[in-house]
């Protein structure tokens, strides 16, 4: 009768142990099962940022000088033109205030197309989400020096000197 009952009870409850299993066996076994899927989808993610980190990192070591000053560079200005000093001796000094600036969205090619497929597009969202953690990079240039062709170079210090 023993038997019976017992029969009874995995036959009503399949879910606490399977035949032959205890209770506590089925709940390693089921624990092990979301351990190892957890598992599994951290490894799966984790070589989905690795393939995503590559393919940016492969397109910008592959980018020249050139690359960067043909697709990115752009100018703006001039805001303000100043003349600072005109001898025969010296030339003209003047200062002009402008703003350069360069668009990496551009560089990389990481910008909307309408041919782009959802795939494609998704990645370039991820290159975009990159550029825009990045921010702003601020660089203070010194004053530069430009001379007519037909000049010797020379460099000065300033005005008058």
């Amino acid at each position: 009768m023993s038997s019976n009952s017992s029969h009874t009870i995995h036959q009503s409850h399949p879910h606490l142990s399977r035949p032959g299993q205890s209770p506590r066996q089925s709940l390693v076994r089921k624990l092990l099962i979301v351990f190892f899927a957890t598992l599994l989808t951290c490894v799966v993610v984790l070589i989905l940022i690795l393939l995503f980190a590559f393919s940016y990192s492969s397109r910008v070591s592959t980018l020249t000088a050139q690359d960067i000053l043909d697709r990115g560079l752009f100018v703006q200005g001039p805001d303000r033109v100043d003349v600072l000093n005109a001898t025969k001796e010296d030339g003209v000094w003047i200062r002009v205030d402008g703003r350069v600036g360069l668009d990496m969205g551009r560089v990389l090619r990481i910008h909307s197309d309408d041919n782009d497929l959802i795939w494609t597009e998704l990645w370039k969202g991820v290159g975009r989400w990159g550029v825009r953690k990045i921010g702003g990079i601020s660089v203070e240039l010194s004053p530069v020096i430009a001379v007519s062709g037909n000049e010797p170079s020379r460099r000065s210090d300033g005005p008058g000197n």
